[in-house]
């Protein structure tokens, strides 16, 4: 859940990163915290502005520094959601040159699953921390891993029997760019390589079917078959059993 705010329009000319989300990239590497942004990667460039959220993995044991970091950038906590999620936090800054609120999630583990309730604990974070592109303004995780990790994502949002039920197994329109966008960008070889070596549990068999049918156009039937799938591969990343999630 993020916090509505007023954001004041970006005036003409304006720098296309935040001074504040600059200033905390440049902490965070002064400090040697290994972390990347690992989510929404194609729309990075709202992130660094401020419109969206910032979504960063931490590496566990440099929590610390990242926490000392924020303190000195005057980043306030808070608890988001009704019910935290586990390893998530959630931190409020303020930039008073751009009078932007800017949302930072910190993630100490890939919690995925329905909105509500984020089952899955997907063991990808050393993975994500390893292999990054720092050819941007923020380390990202390479195309082919965030593919993987979205893939998962799309599925258990949407290709379940419950989504179905619920009204809320439409894949929207930017999901679907975004997936089309790290389609383009992943060598599928090097997809199948990581997924055998990092999520040994999802075969590429079940991979494969949830790919194909998170894109528009999927079969109601073929899509239940892949969610139905994956969560039972899945099952042994689950928080709680598939019950009691629904």
């Amino acid at each position: 859940m993020t916090i509505a705010t007023h954001h004041a329009p970006e005036p003409e000319g304006a720098a296309l990163v935040l001074p504040l989300v600059a200033a905390l990239a440049s902490a965070l590497e002064r400090e040697n915290v290994s972390y990347c942004h690992w989510k929404s990667t194609t729309s990075l460039a709202r992130s660094l502005t401020g419109a969206n959220d910032l979504d960063l993995l931490v590496r566990r044991e440099d929590g610390d520094r990242f926490a000392a970091v924020l303190h000195e950038l005057a980043f306030k906590g808070a608890v988001d959601p009704p019910i935290p999620l586990p390893g998530v936090l959630d931190f409020y800054g303020h930039d008073p040159a751009a009078k932007r609120l800017l949302h930072v999630h910190a993630h100490y583990q890939l919690v995925v699953g329905d909105d509500f309730t984020k089952n899955y604990r997907i063991p990808l974070e050393a993975a994500f921390l390893e292999h990054v592109d720092r050819g941007r303004e923020l380390p990202v995780p390479v195309a082919e891993l965030e593919l993987i990790l979205l893939v998962l994502r799309l599925t258990l949002k949407h290709n379940t029997w419950d989504a179905f039920a619920l009204r809320r197994a439409l894949i929207g329109s930017g999901e679907a760019e975004e997936l089309l966008d790290l389609e383009t960008r992943s060598d599928q070889e090097r997809v199948a390589e990581y997924l055998d070596r990092y999520l040994p549990p999802v075969s590429a068999e079940t991979f494969a079917r949830c790919q194909a049918t998170v894109h528009p156009g999927a079969r109601a039937q073929d899509r239940l078959r892949a969610g139905a799938a994956l969560t039972a591969e899945l099952r042994p990343y689950a928080r709680r059993p598939r019950a009691a999630d629904v």
